[in-house]
């Protein structure tokens, strides 16, 4: 399995390297220093980066405790951190509620079960399709605001996703606990479901890079710290949860807390 996963991230990896360009202000500005210096020969020309001496505590300062401040002084970033790591931990949980539901309850063998996973497949290609709708939107907002970013109409698609995932859970957790309704109902759901998840996912990302766009890397590493935490938390009491609650009342759980947290994007 280890191996899948390495080969799966192995291959978007090396187009990345190839054709994606820097965008990193301080390293542009740097290599065309260099350019410049080795057209010219005139070795006085430099940038200001090439003259800066790294020490240990501006490292530790600049990669560790400054996306804790970000964390948890900011806001925005503790806010939009909270909920993407709630989505993001549930996602978990979610998958932890596939087997109960089909090879438990309805007795499919282990092999087929695992087909029922199409469904969010079809989700995050569903969510993407939503982000790319607002792509052209999101680029005419920031033609007009003269090339700055608009974070708030990165939560326009976030919206969206916000109510499709609930939708999902509640539609999950009340057609997948009774197994004399047909499987494909639960299966369905879970494209509503990891519709949303994408959709959050992706916006809430680039609303923290368009609005922290000097400490970017930061912000992210904040909501990653954070959202990590959650992923390996919440699969701990999956197993308890489903079977003592039932799939109906636990998936509900989830889902109301899904509705509770998507204030956090109308707070914003």
């Amino acid at each position: 399995m280890q191996y899948i996963t390495g080969i799966m991230g192995a291959f978007p990896t090396f187009p990345d390297v190839l054709i994606l360009e820097e965008t990193y202000q301080k390293r542009i500005l740097k290599k065309r220093a260099q350019f410049i210096r080795a057209e010219t020969q005139n070795w006085a020309i430099r940038h200001v980066s090439e003259e800066e001496i790294i020490d240990f505590k501006e490292l530790v300062n600049k990669h560790l405790a400054l996306p804790l401040k970000l964390l948890f002084l900011e806001p925005i970033v503790l806010l939009m951190t909270l909920y993407t790591s709630f989505i993001y931990g549930i996602l978990y949980l979610f998958l932890e509620a596939y087997p109960v539901v089909f090879a438990e309850y309805r007795g499919i063998s282990p092999s087929i079960s695992t087909l029922m996973y199409s469904g969010l497949i079809i989700g995050v290609l569903l969510g993407s399709a939503i982000v790319v709708a607002f792509e052209p939107r999101y680029n005419r907002k920031l033609k007009e605001n003269h090339g700055i970013p608009v974070p708030e109409q990165r939560l326009l698609p976030m919206m969206i996703g916000a109510i499709l995932f609930p939708i999902g859970l509640f539609r999950f957790a009340w057609t997948g606990n009774y197994s004399s309704i047909s499987w494909a109902a639960p299966a369905v759901s879970g494209i509503l479901t990891s519709a949303g998840i994408l959709t959050i996912f992706l916006q809430a990302l680039n609303y923290l890079v368009d609005a922290y766009l000097m400490v970017a890397a930061s912000s992210i590493a904040a909501n990653t710290f954070l959202l990590s935490l959650f992923g390996a938390g919440f699969p701990l009491f999956a197993t308890q949860m489903f079977p003592k609650s039932g799939v109906d009342w636990a998936g509900s759980l989830l889902g109301f807390f899904g509705c509770s947290v998507h204030a956090d994007t109308l707070s914003l």
